[in-house]
């Protein structure tokens, strides 16, 4: 069993500065839970502070109902997978794997099996004899995570595991993490600023922003139902598209009709938008942005535009169109980007979603 539950968890390196405030969470037996957020949020602090590496100030820490605040790491039952790898360089493979059993006196014959067992599953049996030094990055990963599995624990602990590796690879060994975590079907808490990444492995996403949690939900709400305007723009690839809403009521460069009944009743919105929402083709919508596009990037399977936007002032750092279809422009171009007002999203000034506006 891998239930872990987190009341009231705060955690502070200076007397003025919180790291962790006051958070609540459960993560249930089973779950791929991923704690998402960018360098410095707290999410590392958090998993160390689940694995007993780091002490809370306040509040409690619960595995499967049984209180952990003072058990010592080792009795806690979960293994830690670091960025750094962490491995022995002095000793093989096979003595990196096996030294957890060591560690408990595990009788030999054992030992081997279990190692041989968990160096097949990763791919790595023909490295046993090697040294650290002798790997590559994707090879020293498989050993930390080998050495996590050996131990069999109820959970398993990943600090951004990926980091340091290149593209092709992580994808590669995001598939491999996940594949294990469907076959053992133990509690895997994950580290990660990558959203991309979050999406692919959680059942369960914990978005945190300054110590706090922001929102959790499977990959679908989060993308789909962002609850924060930190969440909206933390999420997609590219992220929301986000502006203050237009005061003008005759604003000739964005969709009157949306314009002038929203501006009536609500002086202080901020919309969103995804970037695949937005569309050359009006058939469907006649509401639309106006705006040039002054820079394009293939992606292969589609096209990401980036648009100089007019008549509204951007709360985001670009404005862009994701198409499949490749758009001819020229500098200075102004086209309308048409789009359904049930794909807007509202914001109100304190970051928080609104409900739809009453048009």
């Amino acid at each position: 069993m891998g239930k872990v539950t987190l009341k009231n968890i705060s955690k502070s390196y200076q007397a003025d500065k919180e790291v962790i405030k006051d958070l609540d969470l459960t993560i249930e037996d089973g779950e791929f839970c991923v704690f998402l957020g960018p360098s410095g949020c707290g999410k590392t602090t958090l998993l160390r502070l689940i694995a007993g590496l780091e002490t809370i100030q306040n509040g409690d820490i619960f595995i499967n109902d049984r209180l952990i605040n003072d058990v010592a790491p080792k009795d806690r039952g979960l293994a830690m997978v670091f960025q750094n790898y962490a491995l022995y360089p002095h000793k093989t493979v096979f003595e990196n794997l096996a030294f957890p059993l060591e560690i408990k006196k595990t009788p030999t014959p054992e030992i081997q099996k279990k190692v041989a067992l968990i160096a097949e599953t990763l791919k790595i049996n023909d490295h046993l004899q090697s040294y650290p030094r002798h790997l590559s990055g994707g090879q020293m990963q498989r050993v930390a995570i080998g050495r996590a599995l050996v131990q069999q624990p109820d959970i398993f602990l990943f600090d951004e595991p990926l980091s340091n590796l290149d593209a092709k690879l992580r994808v590669s060994m995001r598939s491999d993490i996940k594949q294990l975590h469907n076959k053992h079907k133990k509690t895997f808490i994950y580290v990660t600023h990558d959203q991309i990444e979050a999406m692919a492995l959680a059942d369960k996403i914990v978005i945190i922003d300054q110590g706090k949690i922001q929102q959790i939900g499977t990959p679908e709400d989060i993308y789909h139902n962002p609850n924060h305007i930190f969440t909206a723009s933390f999420t997609g690839t590219p992220s929301m598209n986000l502006a203050i809403f237009p005061k003008e009521q005759n604003n000739s460069h964005f969709s009157n009709e949306l314009t002038k009944q929203l501006t009536k009743k609500h002086s202080e919105l901020i919309w969103g938008i995804r970037p695949e929402k937005l569309s050359l083709n009006s058939e469907k919508s006649s509401d639309y942005i106006t705006g040039s596009i002054y820079l394009s990037e293939s992606r292969g399977h589609d096209y990401i535009y980036y648009i100089k936007p007019l008549g509204i002032d951007i709360y985001s750092q670009h404005f862009t169109i994701v198409s499949q279809e490749k758009i001819e422009f020229s500098k200075n171009q102004n086209l309308k980007f048409y789009f359904k007002q049930d794909d807007i999203f509202f914001f109100g000034t304190d970051g928080k979603r609104c409900q739809t506006p009453s048009l």
